[in-house]
């Protein structure tokens, strides 16, 4: 725990004397460039400082145009409709247009006292050749707390959130690990127990990396970007390794059957769910498109992924039928039922989430990633726990026959081994 702390402290302190905020260099080759996003709040005022700079004080007539989201098909319009629409109708559509005066520092102010809202913001070089600029851009919501002013408002409130799960899995790892050791101890550390160490091991320092990032973002706006990306690539790993669990535990391994059949299926599965998990990866970092897409399940990366959880959900079902038919114990025939409901319900829940977020997409759309990113992260954890209640080392001769012994699987029950 000391270790993490520390490591914790040492990533927020360092980033935080590299302040760079949004900042970058873009060749504008044509005359409709997007920059980024931000979403103001309605307590105050919103400010953008930002600097643009050239080589040339000569190059084209700039302007920064600033798009909202009170009707966002006028914004999609003037983004994707790049064959349609000349420079200037595109700027026609923008709701506030700013001259920039290159090298000169300049300061916008945002005040909107009924809602929140979304802006794209893009540099425009209509009828000018084209040029290198070098931008330099901070955006800050109202108020003086470290916890808000820094963050669009699409994404305040999930440093508290993964503070709390930084602190929930740190006690829960702790009580596992202990279960772990009286596993080893005993000789009975099975391969599925194994599976979950590594996944909620995977899911802490996911949890970590995010609080971590976060807590860099609030004193600086940038945050520990690098950090996240490894979070969300090690989440994303976890996922496809609980899954991968589950349909182990719905095949009955070690509670009615001591061998793994069907390897084949079972590889072919993870890999299907890694290269889904992989491409949505890769849009995030290699190909993001925020000027479209609000959060990351709001892709096409994002809804392939969604219908492969799906269709393993329907795998997972099946396999479950079929080990519940051959099963004649009742207490494990109970486990089954009762195992059934509660991973199945985890299965729905990102499907549901991802519904939840279109549902707000046209009324409360700053509301989609932090909805997201809470529910999604607290199911995980609970999924987690369930499934580490039933594996603990007191309870789990109720229904497995664990061992870790070279038959993989075994048939010696905890109690007599």
């Amino acid at each position: 725990m000391k270790i993490l702390a520390t490591l914790a402290l040492l990533l927020v302190l360092g980033t935080v004397a590299h302040a760079k905020y949004i900042q970058g260099t873009v060749k504008v080759n044509t005359d409709f460039v997007y920059i980024d996003r931000f979403v103001f709040d309605n307590r105050g005022n919103g400010t953008l400082d930002f600097t643009i700079m050239s080589s040339d004080p000569n190059a084209g007539n700039f302007r920064l145009a600033l798009y909202n989201d009170v009707d966002r098909s006028i914004w999609l319009r003037a983004y994707e409709n790049k064959e349609n629409m000349n420079c200037e109708q595109r700027l026609a559509l923008a709701n506030g247009i700013e001259p920039i005066t290159l090298s000169t520092p300049s300061t916008i102010i945002f005040e909107d006292i009924q809602r929140p809202h979304y802006w794209w913001f893009v540099i425009t070089n209509c009828g000018s050749s084209s040029t290198e600029l070098d931008y330099q851009m901070h955006f800050y919501n109202s108020g003086p707390s470290l916890w808000t002013k820094e963050f669009s408002f699409d994404i305040q409130g999930l440093e508290g959130l993964f503070l709390f799960y930084f602190l929930a899995y740190l006690v829960g790892g702790a009580l596992h690990g202990y279960a772990v050791w009286v596993l080893i101890r005993s000789r009975s550390y099975h391969p599925i127990v194994r599976i979950l160490s590594i996944v909620i091991g995977l899911e802490g320092l996911y949890v970590f990396c995010h609080f971590v990032h976060l807590a860099a973002y609030s004193h600086n706006g940038v945050g520990a970007e690098a950090l996240a990306a490894i979070g969300n690539f090690l989440e994303f790993t976890a996922q496809v390794f609980f899954i991968s669990l589950l349909i182990l535990i719905a095949k009955g391994w070690a509670i009615t059957k001591t061998t793994l059949e069907d390897k084949r299926i079972n590889i072919v599965i993870a890999a299907v769910l890694g290269a889904g998990y992989l491409a949505l990866f890769i849009w995030m970092y290699a190909a993001p498109n925020t000027a479209l897409s609000l959060y990351m399940y709001d892709s096409v990366a994002g809804v392939i992924l969604v219908v492969l959880r799906v269709l393993a959900m329907f795998y997972f079902l099946w396999c479950l039928r079929t080990t519940v038919l051959e099963e004649n114990h009742p207490t494990k025939r109970r486990f089954y039922l009762i195992f059934g409901v509660a991973y199945l319900i985890w299965f729905l829940m990102l499907p549901l989430i991802v519904s939840i977020a279109a549902g707000l997409a046209k009324n409360e759309p700053w509301m989609m990633a932090k909805s997201v990113t809470g529910l999604y992260v607290t199911t995980n954890a609970v999924a987690l726990a369930g499934l580490a209640y039933l594996l603990w080392p007191t309870r789990a001769n109720e229904y497995f026959q664990i061992s870790s012994h070279l038959d993989i699987a075994g048939t010696i029950p905890y109690d007599t081994i």
